[in-house]
């Protein structure tokens, strides 16, 4: 487990497998629209809703408290530190 500060709190984040990562990767490629400059929102809500629900242990029962516009920033930020941490991996790697 890591630990990700948000602005809404710190939460316990479970990394993503190799798997779990490209199934990211698919959902984020569904999330962008590739012929122009916007984003289909709701594929991306489907995307920060399923980091949620893989990294955040219990999630339901954690996020419980939180509005549905705070959640989405917290599933924001732990998905861009993610991809922080996939960023570091490829460039060790070079």
């Amino acid at each position: 487990m890591i630990k990700v500060k948000t602005k809404h709190g710190e939460f316990d984040v479970k990394p993503l497998s190799f798997k779990e990562r490209r199934q990211l990767h698919r959902l984020e490629i569904q999330a962008a629209n590739i012929d122009g400059d916007t984003m289909d929102f709701g594929k991306y809500v489907e995307m920060i809703d399923w980091v949620i629900s893989k990294t955040i242990p219990n999630s339901e029962a954690v996020l419980t408290d939180f509005d549905d516009n705070q959640i989405d920033d917290i599933g924001a930020e732990v998905y861009t530190h993610l991809k922080n941490l996939n960023k570091k991996k490829t460039k060790k790697s070079e």
